[in-house]
């Protein structure tokens, strides 16, 4: 999940607690298709929206 995390552009300089957190938050809480969309690279891990914004609060 980090791997394609980091293939992704806008992520690959991210900090290792945010990759880590959305991450996790991709492997435990996102709602399947969600998680399908993002493994088929039909969604970057932008589109987690709201999920983000709090790991990168969390990583600060």
């Amino acid at each position: 999940m980090v791997a394609k995390i980091r293939a992704d552009p806008d992520m690959a300089d991210a900090p290792a607690a945010v990759v880590d957190c959305i991450a996790d938050w991709y492997t435990t809480d996102a709602p399947d298709k969600a998680r399908e969309a993002f493994l088929a690279g039909e969604a970057p891990p932008e589109s987690a929206g709201p999920e983000i914004l709090e790991c990168l609060k969390k990583a600060t």
